[in-house]
């Protein structure tokens, strides 16, 4: 095996990736790196601010392609400030902040098409919150402002179904649960951040009411029942419910699988009324804690293989052995890697992001984007240790 030049790109496991944010944006506004998505071997990822000030610099949207090093920030049609992104087989979707705007991004031809979902006028202000498909057919959330002058303002959050005739449909159901609670102080009903199709519906994540089923057949709307969660949940991080827990769902092996804020890894029983925990979090009798998993979970990923998972605290993704044989249970990858000096702040590092693309798996660091051919997989782990 050749001996990599000093400072050179290691030939096993975690490496660059070839993109990093700009270090005086990244610790003046925090436009670190929040997401990635892709439309075949084309690669897309944003930055994005945490604190969320209406004063803030744009976020920026890079592409590049698999295998590539070079990336390019992309040019944004006039006024959009990106704020979502999401991407199939057509391209990219991008969904922007205050103008409650959708557009499509052809990358072979470059072309830039608003898909007009929304038509503000006055004062009216809102963000896109969440882009999805539903048997081929765009569903977006949104939440914003009639009225921004306004002292009460009221939360507004339409859900868009993109109708065969390209009309858009508001599915979003009344809010029956917070109409005793003053206008200024009411949630959006159904505001999603992250969506994904599964058993021909939509399975959404919303802000602060756990999971809802949308029924394409119907047109309505159901509540999933959220999982029982451990009593140290609401010791740990009291500030939230039950209903703050969902942050990343996916699809694997044709079973739904969801996050939860705290700590959690758990998959929907064929029930659609109760889910399991895998493997991710246990209690000692003295009540000690311990996870497997990121407390703070942000990505859950799959190659139709193996379930992977990001997050915080720690920040070092991990991938779920358990239903392989040996090795079992959650195991980190290429922790060793992922934590030399030379490139990483280890477990004060949050990712954000995570998805297959081809042969490789790529994680979006606040700090910068890394990867990971999946054929160093089974040797990145073989010395970490299983779930006990």
């Amino acid at each position: 095996m050749p001996v990599p030049e000093p400072n050179a790109e290691p030939l096993f496991g975690w490496r660059s990736a070839g993109l990093m944010p700009n270090q005086d944006s990244l610790y003046k506004w925090g436009n670190g790196l929040i997401n990635i998505t892709h439309s075949g071997n084309y690669i897309f990822v944003i930055n994005g601010k945490i604190a969320d000030t209406r004063d803030r610099p744009a976020n920026s949207v890079f592409m590049s392609r698999q295998g590539s090093l070079v990336w390019e920030e992309m040019r944004m049609p006039e006024g959009v400030n990106p704020y979502k992104i999401y991407a199939d087989d057509t391209g990219l979707f991008v969904g922007t902040y205050g103008t409650g705007a959708l557009w499509h991004y052809e990358p072979a031809s470059r072309k830039w098409t608003n898909m007009e979902i929304l038509k503000l006028s006055g004062k009216q202000w809102f963000n896109v919150y969440g882009i999805s498909r539903l048997n081929g057919k765009l569903i977006v959330s949104l939440a914003g402002y009639n009225d921004t002058t306004e002292a009460g303002r009221l939360v507004i959050a339409p859900i868009l179904l993109q109708q065969p005739d390209g009309i858009w449909k508001n599915t979003a159901p009344l809010d029956t649960t917070t109409l005793d609670i003053p206008a200024h102080l009411r949630k959006a009903p159904l505001q999603f951040h992250v969506a994904r199709e599964w058993r021909g519906d939509l399975f959404a994540a919303t802000a602060d009411n756990g999971i809802w089923r949308y029924s394409d057949v119907s047109g309505e709307w159901s509540k999933v029942p959220n999982p029982n969660l451990p009593y140290w949940f609401f010791l740990y991080d009291g500030n939230y419910s039950e209903a703050d827990m969902p942050q990343a769902l996916t699809v694997h092996k044709e079973r739904f699988y969801m996050a939860a804020r705290g700590g959690g890894i758990y998959v929907l029983n064929d029930d659609l009324a109760s889910w399991a925990e895998i493997d991710s979090i246990r209690t000692t009798e003295g009540g000690s804690l311990y996870s497997n998993t990121p407390l703070y979970p942000y990505a859950l990923a799959s190659d139709g293989e193996h379930l992977f998972v990001s997050g915080d605290n720690s920040g070092i993704p991990a991938v779920y052995m358990g239903d392989r044989g040996d090795p079992k249970g959650w195991r980190h990858i290429d922790k060793a890697e992922w934590c030399s000096p030379k490139r990483f702040r280890c477990l004060g590092l949050s990712t954000y992001g995570l998805d297959v693309i081809g042969d490789t798996l790529y994680a979006v660091a606040f700090e910068g984007l890394y990867k990971f051919p999946l054929a160093d997989l089974d040797s990145s782990i073989a010395n970490e240790e299983s779930y006990k």
